[in-house]
């Protein structure tokens, strides 16, 4: 779960389920399981949800980066996959 943005002066924060009931400041790039709750597949009993964030990054254009080893997510790409998403499918 994300909770709503905050404002400090000129810097816009998100916060994000930490997993264990709290929340903690949404970063800049997330990792797999970050995305993961981040979109919410953890909780919307989606049955193999790496799978499904797989299958966004090849068929849906979800662009991701990769440091070292570490494939990544970034927020900004995140939040506008679900901006195209809303305009796909209107609810």
């Amino acid at each position: 779960m994300v909770k709503q943005n905050v404002k400090i002066g000129a810097i816009a924060l998100s916060w994000m389920s930490d997993g264990n009931g709290g929340f903690q400041p949404t970063p800049d790039n997330l990792t797999q399981k970050e995305a993961i709750r981040f979109l919410r597949l953890d909780t919307i009993k989606t049955r193999f949800p790496q799978n499904t964030l797989q299958r966004y990054r090849k068929e849906s254009g979800l662009k991701t980066v990769q440091i070292g080893r570490q494939i990544l997510y970034p927020k900004k790409e995140l939040e506008e996959f679900i901006a195209r998403q809303m305009e796909k499918n209107p609810r």
